[in-house]
C-alpha cells in the first residue's frame, strides 16, 4: 500500500471516527425502551449535523488561517508580546517579513475535513427528510 493511500485512510478514518463518536454521544441519550423511532431519527440526524458542522467549520478555519486573514492578528499579538520580553540581541519584524514567514509555514493537506463534514451534512439531510415524511 502507498504512503497516499495509508495517508488518505488515516484521515479519513479518523474523520469517520469523530463521526461515529458524535453520533454515540447522541444516541446514548435516547430511551431505547420507548420504541419512538422519530426521537432516535432526531437525535442521529443531530449527531450527524453537529459532527459535519464542526469539520467544515475547522477546515474552512484552517482555509482563511492560509489565505492570511488572520495574520494581522497573530502580528499584533506577537508584537505585543514582544513589548513585554526584554529585546536584547531581536530585530523588529516587519509585516511584510511576517507574513513571507508565514506563507512558507501554511498548511497543506485539509481538504479531507472539508468533504467529510460535507458527506457528514448530506447524510444528515437524508435522515431530516426520512425523519419528515414520519
Amino acid at each position: 500500500m502507498s504512503d497516499h493511500v495509508k495517508k488518505g485512510l488515516i484521515r479519513y478514518g479518523s474523520c469517520v471516527l469523530f463521526v461515529t463518536a458524535m453520533l454515540a454521544w447522541f444516541l446514548c441519550r435516547v430511551d431505547w425502551n420507548t420504541g419512538d423511532w422519530k426521537l432516535i431519527l432526531r437525535m442521529a440526524c443531530d449527531g450527524l449535523t453537529v459532527s459535519g458542522i464542526l469539520l467544515l467549520c475547522v477546515g474552512g478555519l484552517i482555509w482563511a488561517t492560509n489565505e492570511g486573514a488572520l495574520d494581522g492578528i497573530g502580528y499584533a499579538l506577537k508584537s505585543t508580546a514582544h513589548m513585554f520580553v526584554p529585546a536584547g540581541s531581536r530585530k523588529h519584524e516587519r509585516y511584510s517579513e511576517y507574513v513571507e514567514k508565514r506563507k512558507e509555514k501554511r498548511v497543506k493537506g485539509y481538504g479531507f475535513l472539508l468533504i467529510s463534514g460535507g458527506i457528514t451534512l448530506g447524510l444528515a439531510v437524508i435522515l431530516l427528510i426520512i425523519h419528515s415524511l414520519m
